[in-house]
């Protein structure tokens, strides 16, 4: 009769063991779900991050095109002065070591 008793006890013990781990298996297959979740919300993150630097990046180059073209304008039309000049000089040196 006490062997009855104890194993009465052990099959009430196993039965609360099975339930506890029947709750945990839930409680992980919550806590997965509401991971993936997280990781799907972190790479969409990350995928807008990247489009936008993406994005960023085109633009510093067009703009790095820009200063390189507008430092280029600024030597042609540096030299074009010089040369200018140089003919003003020179056509008013020639006017005036021959007078009129």
């Amino acid at each position: 009769m006490n062997d009855v008793r104890e194993l009465d006890q052990i099959q009430i013990e196993i039965e609360r063991l099975h339930e506890r781990s029947q709750s945990n298996k839930a409680e992980i297959q919550s806590h997965e779900a509401v991971c993936e979740e997280r990781y799907q919300n972190i790479v969409n993150m990350f995928q807008r991050l990247e489009a936008r630097l993406d994005k960023i990046d085109t633009e510093v180059d067009t703009i790095r095109e820009m200063a390189t073209t507008g430092r280029a304008s600024l030597k042609t039309l540096l030299w074009i002065g010089g040369v200018t000049v140089t003919t003003i000089s020179l056509l008013t040196m020639i006017l005036n070591v021959f007078p009129r």
